[in-house]
């Protein structure tokens, strides 16, 4: 039987490297007892000689032992798993290189099976930070995230192979969905059971890898006001011998996202209500107690909020466990930076020269194994409703660029040197995401082909939540090619913002996206549209064959366009909406408003289209 035990009490720690510290005999003894979570970083004091983008803070490298015993282990597999280490993480068990893990929010395993012994074991974990102007947050650093141990049989379910969703609810009734994958099971039975631990249904399938159905009559449904869970156990069979049993959570819910509609949960109709969340606590840092995120949920709720964005990574499995206890709905966010590196700040907000280095430095060895360790991990939350592949990928000129645009402004120009404004073909081609965006979309759906949609959240607006799906604009050739394709684009992602976001704002709660009471600037890209009254906003018929890239200062009344457009901002039935008054590239009568909170442009249609199959499957 499955046996899971957290590692996480008297860890040894020492800062600084030490070489030798991977000998399994390496005298530890003189080192300092920590208890995991840990995260050096905050319990340092701060230092201007420290990066300010990430709280003037040390980073370093250190050392973590951890010695534990093990009895009848022999003939067993014995997987060790690390929620998140902060970053770079070489591990070794028994002097035995196991292997490294670059990303420090991704949760990764090992199979330890050959190299655990009866009685002493020794874990050994090098955890290098070297640069600490490599985000633009506090990040922490060391293993600020729980460590488990778990001990099956050798024939058993593969970690994280157990993928439970929603067929169908009809009449009360609903069909779960329970694909597997075991190591040398030969059969499986599941057993759902109510939250009172009380037998519902049960299923089965005799098969090493497979799917199962369970009817489950009467079926209680999961929602932000009644979040019930069930509890699945998950049996796996060797020649008729129970060998491995898990058990997971489970929310019986639909989720359907209509381009006219809005958002739907259980078949009703609902607004988002969300807010960005970073995965640090403060001054507490990023090793986080579960009651912390619980205190915060609950803050979050009294305010109105029923959805949250982890921003902008993985996050902690205690959060998402908590959101689907209390009722959240989550986008789960992937990654702040793909390929090309963002400004990193470390003299103050904006100071140049930046630094650059971030995520980037391992994004085409790791962005895979990222991407599915995270969905293969949260995939069973029922709070998630969507994924993210990454947020602002895209900031103006940092570092992609289009040849659209001469120059182009954003959130980052306070001191931003002109050169650093300036297109310049030597700098990454923002046509690059989408064959990036595309990549990560098919990895994302060959785990979750379930997914309503892919979205990766883009600009520069500070506000709660942004929505864009895969890609940002299309250049005037290709628009002029699929015509009919862009303006079907444009209203599924304007309806989209209309019917299934609602900002939450300081001070500012309403019943649709309120952007003009934000005092900061935003990054637009999108489809000039003609006047059509519908949900209070001007949006949906195109009127030329090409976007714009416009940047303005929402609830100023004034604006400029970056070619020669001229407009002015007004708030209209709580938009923001542009009227267009003419310029060098043409006249327009018509009121206008902007589709896309986006950055930047130079896409080709096909990752949009990815997207539109995406939804229109609900």
């Amino acid at each position: 039987m499955g046996k899971i035990t957290a590692l996480n009490d008297n860890w040894k720690f020492h800062y600084g490297d030490v070489p030798e510290a991977d000998f399994m005999g390496y005298n530890d003894s003189a080192w300092r007892i920590v208890d995991i979570p840990h995260d050096w970083s905050v319990e340092n004091p701060f230092d201007k000689s420290n990066a300010s983008g990430t709280g003037y803070l040390p980073g370093g490298r250190a050392w973590y032992r951890k010695h534990f015993c093990l009895e009848n282990v022999k003939g067993k597999r014995v997987r060790l798993t690390f929620g998140g280490v902060y970053k770079h993480a070489r591990v070794y068990v028994n002097s035995h290189h196991l292997g490294s893990w670059a990303y420090g929010y991704s949760t990764f395993t090992f199979d330890i099976s050959e190299f655990v012994r009866e009685g002493e074991n020794v874990i050994s974990v090098r955890v290098e930070h070297d640069e600490v102007a490599d985000s633009r947050w506090f990040t922490g650093s060391g293993i600020y995230r729980d460590v488990t141990l778990e001990i099956t049989d050798m024939n058993c379910f593969e970690k994280d192979g157990i993928f439970v969703t929603t067929k169908e609810i009809s009449d009360g009734r609903a069909v779960l969905k329970i694909d597997f994958s075991t190591t040398s099971c030969d059969d499986t039975e599941f057993i759902l059971e109510d939250a009172d631990g009380k037998w519902i249904a049960s299923g089965g399938c005799e098969a090493e890898k497979g799917t199962a159905e369970i009817i489950v009559p009467a079926a209680k449904l999961w929602s932000p006001d009644s979040p019930y869970l069930y509890t699945l156990e998950c049996h796996g069979f060797r020649d008729r011998q129970i060998t491995d049993v898990i058990t997971i959570p489970v929310g019986i819910r639909t989720i359907e996202f209509d381009a006219d509609k809005g958002f739907f949960l259980n078949g009703e109709n609902m607004k988002l209500k969300g807010v960005c969340v970073h995965h640090d606590a403060g001054a507490l840092g990023a090793a986080v107690p579960k009651s912390v995120w619980k205190r915060r949920l609950e803050k979050f709720r009294a305010a109105g909020c029923n959805a949250l964005r982890t921003a902008h990574n993985p996050p902690s499995s205690d959060l998402l466990d908590l959101c689907d206890e209390l009722g959240f709905l989550v986008m789960d966010e992937a990654f702040d930076e793909w390929e090309g590196a963002k400004n990193k700040w470390w003299q103050g907000h904006n100071v140049y020269p930046p630094k650059r280095f971030g995520y980037a430095e391992d994004f085409p060895m790791w962005h895979k194994a990222d991407l599915e360790a995270m969905v293969l991990r949260d995939r069973n939350h029922p709070s998630i409703i969507m994924w993210s592949i990454g947020n602002e990928i895209d900031y103006p000129n940092d570092p992609y660029v289009t040849p659209l645009f001469d120059e182009v402004l954003g959130n980052n120009d306070n001191g931003k040197p002109k050169e650093e404004r300036m297109y310049d073909d030597r700098k990454p081609d923002a046509g690059r995401l989408t064959t990036i965006a595309k990549e990560l979309v098919d990895i994302v759906h060959n785990i979750d082909s379930d997914i309503a949609f892919i979205c990766g959240v883009g600009g520069s607006c500070k506000s709660c939540f942004q929505l864009i799906c895969i890609g940002n604009t299309l250049t005037n050739q290709e628009f002029v090619a699929d015509n009919e394709l862009c303006l079907n684009i444009g209203k599924l992602i304007v309806q989209l913002i209309i019917n299934v976001y609602q900002f939450i704002i300081p001070n500012v709660i309403t019943n649709r996206i309120v952007l003009a009471e934000l005092e900061v600037f935003l990054q637009f890209a999108g489809i000039l549209v003609r006047k059509d009254e519908v949900h209070g906003c001007t949006v949906f018929d195109c009127m030329e064959d090409r976007f714009v890239d416009v940047t303005f200062h929402v609830g100023s009344g004034t604006g400029e366009y970056l070619g020669a457009v001229v407009y002015h901002t007004e708030e209209r039935d709580g938009f923001a909406c542009l009227n267009v008054l003419g310029g060098s590239k043409g006249s327009v009568e018509d009121d206008v408003c902007i589709l896309y909170c986006v950055c930047v442009t130079a896409f080709n249609h096909d990752a949009f289209v990815v997207c539109v199959e995406s939804f229109k499957k609900f």
